[in-house]
């Protein structure tokens, strides 16, 4: 048996000796696919089933031949709306229009999106979601695609790409998308897999920005002790420039419902679950700190330097060394499980100290890693850990809905940590919390994206844009969506959510470690994914282990 090490390199060695011929994907050429099924069925044993663009074209017995106008006179659609949207942001409204009925102009690519545009096109940062449902009766690949079908006309960010409207790039929503989704089976190792479809090429200039594959449960696989005794697997690859982390969790629990309705036989309607914005709200922000940046040139000069001269070296890397990887990629982590009860003590404490849960979180992962680099003999007074902080800038966004799109912008955020942390806990989580709560008040976050946005217009290259791997400049980034909102319950009349996680693809960023806290039910799971150029798989666990210790530890 191969191992997780061995396996992921195998897989993406494939994928980039294929990406070198060529950078489509989907139906249009087959033998891309063919090239990447073939090394997935060398290292994985999964069988592909059944392909689709704009429905399911088959290539075996088993093969599904649903076509599009099969699945939309299934659920009773209605044809879309030609006319111009008007709840689009005010930049675009006067501009957009339909195109012979075929697409609409929705607003410029600008610096802002181009560079999360950038950062995806060169294999960095690209994000997808493994999702489990268990249902009362089997999900078939029709009923998948007809929701997938329903979710790309229910929301606009699911018929986009790119075109240039004479020599400035747009986003244009497309009338008829193609859709990606084929049906595997036989798949070993499900979140290799996932990381496998979230690095592959996309259409960006024809479409679609996201691909979707069912997989297929063995035979006679289920629990009939259980009332939901079916299992179904979906995998899901967005483009990080249309989609961010927020987005991608409220998908999951569409797609629920939508199913739900489809095993139900209720009809699903064609109210848009959400707007794609070109998040002009956060733009204008960004505008009033490069105008007020602009008054001073030399105090300008001063924090471009400062910012162009941030290079960090991880503690970790500092403590053990950077592996050596010829071929780097990420490696998922198992997910990590913290108890209802226990979350439930935590968000009391939390309160009465006085501290966010995710300062509370940030604490626990520095407290950590000043063990692990202490048992590895990096032995000092202070640590400064850097760190980046997701930071979600719908909260500028007055227009009501949700907003698609990508509203994540990065906080940078430094933490002086003594080396007897872990005596003073609380004392430290606080600290963290008032230093958050200030760069949030000043809104550091923005001011740090247009010094970036300045560098890269006077010709510096920005870390993950342009650099095939650029130096590792973080010690860890967290996100926590834990308790956040949700448009829908986790269980519906005949479907229920499982289990799900996001996973990212770092291998080509400036940070080594990714984790991400979420909500099920009343549980709480930690996702981690770790650059194998940043540290090994041993060393991730352990700073794994050692952060859950920490966290059911204070929570007491």
């Amino acid at each position: 048996m191969r191992s997780t090490r061995e396996l992921c390199t195998a897989v993406r060695r494939g994928v980039t000796a294929i990406r070198q011929v060529t950078a489509t994907r989907g139906t249009h050429v087959k033998s891309t696919n063919d090239g990447v099924q073939q090394t997935r069925n060398s290292v994985a044993g999964s069988r592909l089933v059944t392909r689709s663009s704009s429905g399911l074209a088959g290539s075996s017995s088993s093969t599904i031949q649903t076509t599009t106008d099969d699945v939309h006179n299934s659920i009773h659609s209605r044809p879309v709306s030609t006319h111009p949207d008007t709840r689009q942001v005010q930049s675009a409204t006067s501009l957009s229009q339909w195109v012979d009925n075929e697409k609409k102009w929705l607003f410029p690519a600008d610096s802002r999106f181009m560079k999360m545009f950038n950062v995806v096109k060169n294999g960095a940062n690209g994000q997808g979601a493994r999702i489990t449902y268990k249902s009362k009766v089997p999900i078939t690949p029709q009923m998948m695609e007809t929701a997938l079908h329903c979710l790309t006309r229910k929301a606009n960010s699911f018929r986009t790409c790119l075109q240039y409207r004479g020599d400035e790039l747009w986003v244009v929503e497309l009338m008829k998308p193609d859709l990606d989704f084929k049906v595997l089976e036989g798949v070993t190792n499900v979140e290799q897999e996932l990381m496998d479809l979230i690095v592959q090429p996309c259409q960006l200039f024809e479409g679609p920005l996201w691909s979707a594959r069912m997989l297929l449960p063995q035979e006679g696989h289920q629990d009939t002790n259980d009332p939901y005794p079916y299992t179904c697997q979906l995998l899901v690859s967005l483009n990080h420039a249309i989609h961010d982390g927020v987005g991608l969790y409220w998908i999951i629990f569409w797609m629920l419902e939508m199913l739900d309705k489809i095993l139900s036989g209720v009809q699903i309607n064609d109210q848009p679950f959400g707007i794609l914005h070109s998040g002009f709200e956060y733009r204008q922000e960004e505008d009033k700190i490069r105008k007020e940046l602009l008054k001073d040139p030399l105090t300008l000069r001063r924090l471009l330097n400062e910012q162009a001269g941030k290079n960090t070296i991880p503690l970790i890397a500092e403590a053990f060394g950077l592996p050596e990887d010829e071929n780097p990629v990420t490696i998922p982590l198992e997910t990590e499980v913290i108890s209802g009860q226990i979350m439930e003590q935590l968000v009391k404490k939390c309160k009465s100290v006085g501290v966010t849960q995710n300062s509370y979180v940030l604490a626990a992962y520095n407290v950590a890693l000043v063990e692990l680099i202490q048992e590895a003999g990096l032995d000092r007074d202070v640590y400064n850990i850097t760190n980046i902080i997701p930071i979600n800038t719908r909260r500028f966004v007055t227009e009501s809905g949700f907003h698609l799109g990508c509203y994540s912008m990065p906080l940078h955020h430094t933490t002086s940590t003594p080396k007897d942390v872990k005596n003073n806990f609380w004392q430290y989580a606080k600290e963290i919390d008032n230093s958050v709560r200030g760069e949030m008040k000043n809104k550091k976050f923005l001011t740090d994206s247009v010094l970036d946005m300045m560098l890269q217009e006077e010709g510096h290259i920005i870390p993950n844009t342009q650099c095939d791997f650029p130096p590792l400049k973080y010690d860890y980034t967290f996100s926590n969506i834990y308790g956040a909102p949700m448009p829908s319950s986790a269980v519906g009349k005949n479907i229920k959510l499982d289990y799900f996680c996001n996973l990212n693809a770092i291998e080509k960023t400036s940070v080594g470690s990714i984790s991400a806290m979420s909500s099920h039910g009343k549980e709480a799971h930690i996702k981690t994914c770790n650059s194998s150029r940043y540290m090994t798989e041993e060393t991730a666990s352990r700073w794994n282990k050692i952060i859950v210790r920490i966290l059911l530890h204070e929570a007491m």
